[in-house]
């Protein structure tokens, strides 16, 4: 079916830039337009969705070879406003030289800035959900894993932070500072918050961390609970207590559902939990040999094998726990996911993924949703506004 055409009515807008031509002639192809695009027309009104969204992003990426953190086609995008960001990100690289840091929200001065680690995939992207919720006087950056150009790269958290912190403090060499982190960068987050506040910096308010496993948790089971009575009543129980988690912080929702027994996508496979090991270990292993062709021979690793080349490196670095704790405080958002969570398997009997154990003070809330869309859960980023302007105070659009 043809996408719904341009408004008549709409004074037509030649498009200036080159990167304005190539995104109306992206728009054309995808949305099967027949009339010229307009600098202001809106990529949904005129038909689009998330999957073709998508598509434009990665055809946008693999032609200015690189991540654009705040593109998100499912915000209200015009050729204009897309092509700026594009623009402006890459003249923000070129002029500054960071190879991690990137800014996601401008906020306003003499508010300090919120920085965020990224997620398993290592790319900043994530946190357009985040900041979509925002206050948006909070200035707000994230770190994108190193590697995402395609080059050596950290392989380790501690390298990891001691990397970000290098980039943080020559683009705000006092504090205060705000730092957060999802998925496994919340390890890294926290680490980074270890070592500036050891170098005498100060940290206002909590850490926040999203959904992020601490795998060498003693809580931490690796099979499914399903092979025993004793783990499947410790299940039981973990389910139970996540429901009642998540009713305190928003009281009358939808409990939790938790698997029953093998069942759904993969049975036979996780029925036999020494072919379901074989077979991530494999995929594990295809990861790295991809990733490493390319920097034994010296290549730059294609745009499209970014993300395995960076959850090759998390997995490994997983395996190596943090020395020290952080003994700051920490804010800990929860998705509801029990079981199946991405690129990991097993569960926690801890409802807090074992998380607790690297942090001195830990407070935790279960705020819902799946792991991927946890950012956009309003919770997080309520809490997160209040921490710096008081529950009083209404957020700023």
């Amino acid at each position: 079916m043809m996408s719904e055409m341009p408004d008549a009515d709409k004074i037509f807008q030649p498009l200036e830039t080159p990167t304005e031509r190539f995104l109306a002639e992206l728009w054309a192809e995808y949305l099967e337009l027949k009339t010229p695009v307009r600098r202001d027309d809106n990529f949904m009104e005129l038909g689009g969705d998330s999957l073709r969204g998508i598509q434009v992003y990665e055809r946008v990426r693999d032609k200015y070879g690189r991540d654009i953190p705040q593109f998100d086609m499912r915000r209200p995008a015009t050729i204009l406003t897309l092509a700026e960001l594009i623009d402006s990100e890459i003249e923000e690289r070129d002029k500054l030289g960071y190879r991690s840091l990137k800014k996601m929200q401008e906020g306003v001065p003499g508010i300090t800035p919120l920085f965020l680690v990224h997620g398993g995939d290592g790319n900043a992207r994530a946190y357009v959900r985040l900041t979509a919720n925002l206050d948006k006087r909070i200035p707000v950056y994230a770190f994108r894993w190193t590697g995402w150009d395609g080059l050596k790269s950290d392989y380790d958290f501690k390298s990891m932070a001691e990397t970000y912190l290098k980039e943080m403090l020559r683009f705000r060499p006092k504090g205060p500072y705000r730092i957060g982190g999802y998925c496994i960068g919340g390890v890294v987050a926290i680490e980074l918050a270890r070592m500036l506040a050891e170098a005498g910096h100060e940290i206002e308010g909590p850490v926040f961390v999203w959904d992020c496993p601490n795998t060498l948790s003693k809580t931490y089971h690796v099979h499914e609970p399903w092979y025993s009575k004793k783990d499947r009543a410790a299940f039981d129980k973990l389910t139970e207590e996540m429901n009642d988690l998540k009713r305190e912080t928003n009281p009358g929702c939808e409990p939790v559902i938790a698997p029953t027994g093998f069942s759904g996508r993969f049975e036979f496979i996780r029925k036999r939990p020494w072919l379901y090991s074989f077979l991530r270990t494999s995929q594990i292993g295809v990861g790295v040999f991809i990733t490493r062709y390319f920097l034994l021979t010296k290549k730059i690793v294609p745009i499209k094998w970014r993300w395995i080349y960076c959850m090759t490196t998390c997995f490994f670095a997983m395996k190596r726990p943090l020395k020290t704790k952080y003994l700051g405080e920490v804010n800990f958002f929860r998705s509801e996911v029990l079981l199946w969570r991405k690129n990991l398997v097993g569960w926690w009997e801890d409802p807090f993924l074992g998380f607790g154990e690297l942090c001195g003070s830990f407070k935790g809330y279960v705020v819902g949703s799946d792991h991927v869309d946890v950012l956009a859960e309003p919770l997080g980023a309520k809490i997160v506004n209040e921490s710096y302007f008081g529950e009083s105070e209404k957020p700023a659009d």
